[in-house]
C-alpha cells in the first residue's frame, strides 16, 4: 500500500516537472538565434560582427515616410461621373417648371437655374464627405472619367451641393431672379454625379508606394559591418536593423534548426533540474508537500513564459517584468534560502532569451533579488512592502546605470524610458500584497500580513471578548506576551505565537461564567453540577473555540492553538475533587481527559506552557522568586509526566532556557512596587489644624 502511494507521488512530481519543462519549451519555439541589443549613438558591446551572407540595407520608417509623404503630391484619386444623374435633374426641372414652379419663376429665371445646372454637372458635383477625404490627403488634382475617358481636374474647381446651389444663388443675373429663388428654392436639382472609384484609387496608390525602393543599399557576404567598441552611428544602426530582419525572414522561413532547439531544452530542463534537486536535498519537507512543489514550480513557470512571450513578440521592455515578487512571495511563505535560489533559477532561465545584454540582465536582477529579500526578511507591516519596493526602485537604477557604464565605456545618465520602465516595475511589485492571500488558500500558510491583521486588538470577536470574558481576555493578553517572548528567544515564529495566544481561548464566550476569572459577583455556577458535569463544561471550550473560528473564518494555522492548547491533558481540579468525593468508586477519564492532540509545533508548545504558567501563577499567595522556580518546575514535570510535549519538536536545551524565562517573566509581572511615606506634619501645623477644625465646628 505505502509502495503504491510512494510511486503515485513520484508520478506525479516527474509530470509536474516535464510538464514545466514542456510548457516553457513550447512558447520558446521560434526564438531567434540573433539577440543582439544596440542603440545609436551607443558603442557596440559584442564582438566583430562581419556578413554572413548578402542582404540589403532597408530604409528606416522615418526615410519611408518622408518619401511616401512627397510621393503623394503625385497621386491623382479617381471619380466617375454618372451622366443619367444630369439627364434626370434636368428632365425632372423641366417637367415640374412646366406644371408647378411657372407660377412662381419667371422664363428667365427658369433659364438661368437650367443653364447653371447644366454647367455644374458637366463640371462636376461631389459630397462634402469625399472633397474632405481629398483634403485630408492633400491632393492637388483628380482624375474624373467622363465616358471611361480620365481628366485631371483641380481639386479647387471641385463643389460640393452646398457650394453649387450657394453659387446659382449668389451670382443671380438680378434681384428679382434671386428673389424668386430665395423664394421657391432649387435645392431638389442639386444632386453629386462624381462618385470614388475605390478600384482605380487604390491601384493607383498602390503603384506609386510600389515605386519607392524599400532598400537603399547592399552588404556583401564577408563584410565587416561593426566591431567591439565602435560606435553605431545612424549609417550603421540602420545596417544592424536590415540584418535582424534579414536573420528574421529567414529563420521563419526554415525549420528552427534541431540542435537550436536541443540546445534550448537542455537548458530549461537543467535550470528545473537544479531547481528540484536543490528542494530534495535541501528542502525535503517542500519537496514532498506537493501543494508547496507545485506553487515554486508555478511561480518559476509563470515569470519564465512571460519573459519569453514579451521577447518573442516585442511586447515591451524585459525591466517592466516585476522578478522581485518572487523572493517576496517565497520568502514570506518559506524561507530566504529557497526564495532566492528559486529566483536564481528563474532569472537563469530567462537570461537565455534576453534580447538586452544577458549579463546587465543577470546583474540587475540578481542585485534586486537580494535588495528584495535583505529588506523584506518578514512582512508585518504594509509600511515595509512600500519601502522594500522604494529600494527595489533605487536598485534597479543604480545596477542598470552601473552595467551600463561597465558595458558601454562612458559615464551617462539613465533615460526617461528607463526610468519609467523601473516605476512601473515598482507598480507591479505591489501585487505581490494582494497575491498573499491567493497563495494562503493554495499552501494552506499564514502570511505575517495576515497574522497582524489578525492580531489587531481592535477586531469585532476581541471587542465581544473583552465585554463578555474580560478575565478570559486579560488571561489571553497575559499569555500572549509570555509566549512572544519565549518564542523569540528560542528561534520560533514571534507573530504566529502571539497571535494564535489571542485566539487559544476564544471558546470560553460560549459559557463564560463556568470560568473563575470571569466570576464578577462571586456566584459559581459549578456549585450545582457533578464534577464530571462541569468538566465536560470546561474541556468542550476547546470544540467551541473550533467552531467559533470557523465562523469567523480564522486559517488552520491558529486553529492548531485552539485545538492543542491544553493537549490530551486533564481538568486535573474536577478530577482530583471526584476521585476524593468518589474514592471507591471506578472513574471514567475519558470524561476528564481533552480528546484534542498535543503541540506539534514549537509555537503551539509554547502557547500551552505560557497558558499553563500564567493561570497557575493566580493561585500563589506569594509573589516570590522560590514560588515561582517551584511553580515552573512543577508545571514541567507534569506536562513531561503526562508526555504532552512528546510530539513538539522542542529540546532539552530549549525547555531550560524557557524555564528561566518564565521565572523571568512572573518576577517582572508580579513585582511589588515601595510604599509612598505619608507626609509627617510638624508641631504647629498640628496645632494650625487643631484650631481650624475648631472654628469649623
Amino acid at each position: 500500500m505505502f509502495e503504491k502511494y510512494f510511486i503515485k507521488n513520484n508520478v506525479i512530481r516527474a509530470l509536474l516537472f516535464l510538464s514545466a519543462i514542456v510548457i516553457v519549451f513550447i512558447v520558446s519555439i521560434g526564438r531567434n538565434g540573433n539577440s543582439y541589443y544596440f542603440e545609436e549613438g551607443k558603442p557596440w558591446v559584442y564582438g566583430l560582427l562581419t556578413a554572413p551572407y548578402n542582404f540589403p540595407v532597408y530604409k528606416g520608417e522615418n526615410e519611408l515616410k518622408e518619401e511616401r509623404e512627397a510621393l503623394m503630391a503625385g497621386y491623382r484619386p479617381y471619380f466617375d461621373m454618372d451622366e443619367s444623374i444630369k439627364s434626370a435633374v434636368l428632365s425632372q426641372l423641366d417637367s415640374d417648371y412646366q406644371s408647378v414652379l411657372k407660377s412662381h419663376w419667371s422664363a428667365s429665371t427658369y433659364n438661368y437655374v437650367r443653364k447653371s445646372l447644366l454647367s455644374a454637372y458637366n463640371e462636376g458635383i461631389v459630397t462634402k464627405i469625399a472633397l474632405d477625404s481629398i483634403n485630408s490627403l492633400n491632393v492637388n488634382v483628380v482624375y474624373i472619367c467622363r465616358n471611361e475617358i480620365a481628366e485631371e481636374e483641380l481639386v479647387p474647381s471641385l463643389k460640393t451641393q452646398r457650394m453649387v446651389y450657394s453659387s446659382i444663388l449668389d451670382n443671380s443675373p438680378n434681384e428679382e431672379v434671386k428673389k424668386e429663388l430665395t423664394k421657391v428654392g432649387f435645392a431638389d436639382y442639386v444632386k453629386p454625379n462624381l462618385s470614388f472609384n475605390n478600384r482605380r484609387s487604390n491601384e493607383s496608390f498602390n503603384d506609386l508606394m510600389n515605386s519607392i525602393p524599400t532598400s537603399k543599399g547592399m552588404v556583401q557576404a564577408k563584410e565587416k559591418v561593426i566591431d567591439r567598441g565602435e560606435i553605431v552611428t545612424p549609417e550603421i544602426y540602420d545596417i544592424l536593423k536590415s540584418f535582424q530582419i534579414e536573420e528574421t525572414e529567414r529563420n521563419d522561413a526554415k525549420k528552427v534548426p534541431f540542435f537550436y532547439s536541443l540546445s534550448n531544452i537542455f537548458l530549461i530542463m537543467m535550470g528545473y533540474s537544479f531547481l528540484y534537486l536543490y528542494l530534495y536535498f535541501f528542502r525535503r519537507e517542500l519537496f514532498y508537500n506537493f501543494s508547496c512543489l507545485t506553487f515554486i514550480t508555478a511561480i518559476v513557470t509563470i515569470f519564465v513564459l512571460i519573459m519569453k512571450i514579451v521577447v518573442k513578440f516585442d511586447l515591451f521592455s524585459v525591466y517592466i517584468i516585476p522578478f522581485a515578487i518572487i523572493p517576496i512571495l517565497m520568502s514570506t511563505f518559506f524561507d530566504t534560502r529557497t526564495a532566492f535560489f528559486s529566483f536564481l533559477i528563474c532569472i537563469l532561465i530567462c537570461s537565455f532569451s534576453a534580447i538586452d545584454n544577458s549579463f546587465r540582465f543577470l546583474l540587475v536582477q540578481i542585485s534586486v533579488g537580494i535588495v528584495s529579500i535583505l529588506g523584506l526578511k518578514n512582512i508585518n507591516k504594509r509600511s515595509q512592502l512600500l519601502k522594500n519596493i522604494l529600494l527595489v526602485f533605487c536598485t534597479y537604477i543604480f545596477a542598470y546605470t552601473t552595467s551600463t557604464i561597465i558595458l558601454g565605456g562612458e559615464v551617462r545618465g539613465i533615460t526617461w524610458t528607463e526610468v519609467s520602465c523601473f516605476v512601473v516595475n515598482g507598480m507591479l511589485v505591489t501585487s505581490s500584497y494582494f497575491l498573499f492571500s491567493v497563495a494562503e488558500k493554495f499552501l494552506g500558510y499564514v502570511s505575517d500580513v495576515t497574522l497582524m491583521e489578525l492580531s489587531n486588538i481592535d477586531n469585532p470577536i476581541f471587542h465581544e471578548f473583552a465585554e463578555k470574558c474580560p478575565g478570559s481576555f486579560e488571561h489571553s493578553l497575559r499569555v500572549s506576551n509570555l509566549a512572544s517572548s519565549i518564542s523569540e528567544a528560542i528561534g520560533g515564529n514571534t507573530i504566529l505565537t502571539r497571535t494564535g495566544a489571542l485566539y487559544h481561548d476564544i471558546g470560553k464566550l460560549s459559557a463564560p461564567s463556568y470560568f473563575t476569572e470571569n466570576q464578577r459577583s462571586g456566584f459559581n455556577p459549578h456549585n450545582g453540577l457533578e464534577f464530571d458535569e462541569s468538566a465536560h463544561i470546561i474541556i468542550s471550550h476547546v470544540t467551541s473555540g473550533l467552531e467559533i473560528a470557523e465562523k469567523i473564518g480564522l486559517p488552520d494555522a491558529i486553529k492548531g492553538f485552539i485545538r492543542t492548547h491544553h493537549g490530551k491533558g486533564k481538568a486535573w481540579y474536577f478530577y482530583n475533587s471526584y476521585k476524593n468525593k468518589y474514592p471507591d468508586q471506578s472513574i471514567d477519564e475519558a470524561k476528564f481527559t481533552y480528546p484534542r492532540p498535543n503541540p506539534y509545533s514549537k509555537e503551539t508548545a509554547i502557547v500551552m506552557m505560557a497558558d499553563c504558567v500564567e493561570a497557575a501563577s493566580r493561585s500563589l499567595k506569594e509573589y516570590t522568586e522560590e514560588n515561582f522556580k517551584n511553580l515552573v518546575e512543577g508545571l514541567f514535570c507534569k506536562m513531561m509526566s503526562e508526555k504532552l510535549l512528546n510530539d513538539a519538536p522542542i529540546t532539552f536545551k530549549e525547555i531550560e532556557i524557557i524555564k528561566g524565562l518564565f521565572v523571568e517573566k512572573l518576577k517582572i509581572a508580579y513585582h511589588t512596587r515601595v510604599t509612598y511615606p505619608t507626609l509627617q506634619l510638624r508641631d504647629t501645623d498640628k496645632i494650625n489644624k487643631g484650631i481650624a477644625s475648631k472654628v469649623e465646628s
